[in-house]
């Protein structure tokens, strides 16, 4: 979330890359796919790890579900990072939901059905985050914040021997932290958002 929050959007691309590289050698190799791999949806499921920036630790699930065929997906996604600045640790919780729309359903000739959750994508999400700030040094409670994203997005996957899924994704929109206290008030900002998923489809 956010520019800083970029989920190591350079390792996405160095990923994308390679494995635009390896599917297209052996999509090239392979051919087209026979008729029968062709009819009917792709797979309908996805379950991937969002990874976050070296300067935190953490672990983001996100599942999906193609769930109306043949443009668009439905996906949630939770995450828990800790990250430490100076005196002060920081803990959040993250979860969102995604809509996708699959423009093409194809990717690098290979074949899944006659449409499935790969290629170009464009996407509306909403991310709620909590965030708490804890002192290193005493070990009380400084303060937490809310922060409400909404996000549009562009995206592309590609699939990887038929079940491995690589997904970069970049786009913009608008955060606004809340002071769980009460006692600031609302700040909304512009914003962008970048990241990449990996992981399984079946």
């Amino acid at each position: 979330m956010r520019a800083a929050r970029g989920s190591a959007t350079l390792v996405g691309a160095t990923l994308l890359a390679a494995a635009c590289l390896l599917a297209t050698r052996r999509g090239s190799a392979a051919g087209a796919a026979s008729a029968t791999e062709c009819h009917g949806w792709g797979p309908r499921n996805a379950i991937s790890e969002r990874p976050f920036a070296f300067t935190s630790l953490g672990l983001g699930a996100q599942y999906e579900r193609f769930a109306l065929p043949p443009r668009w997906s439905i996906a949630g996604s939770f995450a828990l990072r800790t990250a430490a600045h100076g005196d002060f640790a920081a803990l959040s919780t993250d979860a969102g939901g995604e809509l996708r729309f699959w423009i093409t359903g194809k990717t690098f000739g290979r074949c899944l059905g006659e449409r499935s959750m790969v290629g170009p994508f464009a996407a509306a999400r909403l991310d709620l985050e909590r965030t708490s700030l804890t002192s290193r040094i005493d070990h009380r409670d400084v303060g937490a914040t809310w922060t409400l994203g909404d996000w549009l997005l562009l995206g592309y996957r590609v699939v990887l021997w038929r079940v491995v899924e690589v997904s970069v994704m970049a786009g913009a929109g608008f955060y606004t932290e809340l002071d769980a206290s009460g006692l600031l008030a609302p700040v909304t900002l512009p914003g962008v958002f970048g990241g990449f998923t990996y992981g399984w489809l079946f």
